[in-house]
């Protein structure tokens, strides 16, 4: 079965960042703020999609085993361990350097 990304809406992820805020004890309202307002200031959100849409979503691989978005020990320099190369992967998408996956690979015809 082949994963694909999940697409959502800035009013999806204020749902999801508000319901975690009121879980660590903020009330209703200042959850609702919170959220609406982190979202509005953060380009990430935006980065990801954008990252997504015009790579996982026409890759053939699954991206919970893509070697770009989860390197593994192979995939890494010498000196360098698969969470840090992780992370500088995410890194570059989220500050828009990264506009093609370099793991990009044509999804087979069915």
């Amino acid at each position: 079965m082949n994963q694909k990304p999940l697409f959502l809406t800035n009013f999806a992820l204020t749902r999801l960042l508000k319901e975690l805020l009121i879980d660590m004890g903020l009330s209703d309202t200042k959850a609702d703020v919170l959220a609406q307002v982190h979202l509005q200031m953060s380009t990430i959100p935006a980065q990801w999609s954008e990252f997504l849409a015009t790579n996982c979503s026409s890759c053939k691989w699954n991206p919970n085993h893509c070697r770009f978005l989860n390197p593994g020990k192979k995939n890494c320099l010498e000196g360098v361990t698969p969470p840090e190369l992780r992370a500088a992967h995410a890194m570059m998408i989220e500050t828009g350097r990264s506009e093609r996956c370099p793991a990009w690979t044509k999804e087979d015809p069915e």
